[in-house]
């Protein structure tokens, strides 16, 4: 079954034989493989994996001890108006972006409605669908890294002066913000976070006792 979970990566049996020939191998190679995987996996299901086990308790005193890694980053939502520019473009040209992205957040400033705006003057490339909507986004993940250190300062349903990124000048208006929240112990995915616990519990008893057993073997390198 084994083996046959490798095989059907393959298209065909010619392409089969033609990824073994290519890397050296032949079909009892694989088969010796195989077993050999086999056997070590029972071995260490064996001596390794069967004594993990993972309780209520543990969980909790991991969850009380480690608080900082159960945290919500905080979020924010905006509504994003680009104007393009070339990256490498002469700084007269920049400064004429600049001037055309003040004059749609002037005009967002005195009232007029900034998603209309967007729609029709934003060199998004998805603007006439989404309008600049960014949808809630964590820290870290709005689409122009340059917003990170000015965005979470304005206060929602504020418009921005425009921001010069890699892309372009951006005005963007502050739509929604959400605080970081610890989460709570009830709310976490228990299963997720027990199976992720028993992975790095198994990955450091498995490292041990292969310690063991390489301290113990009389090892010959010839």
């Amino acid at each position: 079954a084994e083996w046959q979970k490798l095989r059907s990566r393959f298209s065909s049996e010619e392409k089969y034989r033609e990824g073994l020939t290519a890397q050296g191998l032949t079909p009892d190679d694989v088969r010796k493989g195989v077993e050999q995987h086999l056997a070590i996996r029972k071995l260490t299901d064996r001596e390794v994996r069967s004594k993990i086990k993972i309780s209520e308790d543990d969980m909790k005193k991991y969850y009380n001890d480690h608080p900082e890694q159960f945290k919500n980053p905080r979020q924010i939502r905006l509504r994003i108006l680009l104007v393009s520019m070339d990256p490498a473009g002469l700084s007269d040209d920049w400064e004429a972006g600049r001037v055309k992205a003040q004059g749609f957040a002037d005009r967002a400033k005195a009232g007029e409605d900034f998603a209309e705006i967007v729609l029709a003057s934003s060199e998004e490339s998805d603007a006439g669908t989404t309008r600049g909507d960014t949808g809630l986004v964590h820290e870290g993940r709005l689409p122009y890294v340059e917003l990170e250190s000015v965005a979470y300062n304005g206060k929602v349903g504020s418009i921005s002066d425009p921001v010069r990124t890699l892309y372009g000048w951006v005005v963007f208006r502050v739509e929604e913000k959400k605080p970081a929240e610890q989460l709570t112990f009830k709310k976490l995915n228990k299963e997720l976070f027990r199976s992720e616990l028993e992975a790095s519990a198994t990955a450091e008893k498995l490292k041990d006792w292969v310690t063991g057993l390489r301290s113990r073997a009389d090892i010959k390198i010839y």
